[in-house]
């Protein structure tokens, strides 16, 4: 699939687990806070999107991650804007203080401030 099936896809899956009203237009800027999503929105998203991309993470999934959302956004302070990182057998608890190393000693963050995004 290419970037846009792919951007395609995500709109659908969006549209059909978020119930999207008709007509919204949704973009790859959209964000979740735009849609009025919460965290059970998240999660159920982030499972329809698994399910339906077939996505799989590797073992350096988190920094993977990061080293993209900076590449694209060129900072780490949107990153919980952008980002949802399901945290279960396949992507162990040791997510959290991955991204908490990624954001203080990689990025320069305070502890506040990476735990606040985190």
């Amino acid at each position: 699939m290419d970037r846009d099936a792919i951007l395609q896809k995500v709109i659908e899956v969006v549209n059909d687990t978020l119930d999207i009203a008709d007509g919204t237009e949704l973009t790859e800027q959209t964000s979740f806070k735009d849609l009025g999503a919460d965290s059970f929105d998240l999660l159920e998203l982030v499972t329809a999107l698994e399910d339906e991309l077939d996505m799989q993470f590797d073992d350096d999934a988190v920094q993977s991650i990061a080293t993209k959302h900076l590449a694209t956004y060129g900072t780490l302070k949107n990153f919980h804007e952008k980002n949802v990182i399901q945290i279960n057998d396949t992507h162990p608890a040791l997510v959290v203080p991955e991204l908490m190393r990624i954001f203080i000693d990689e990025a320069g963050m305070n502890w506040d401030e990476a735990w606040s995004i985190t």
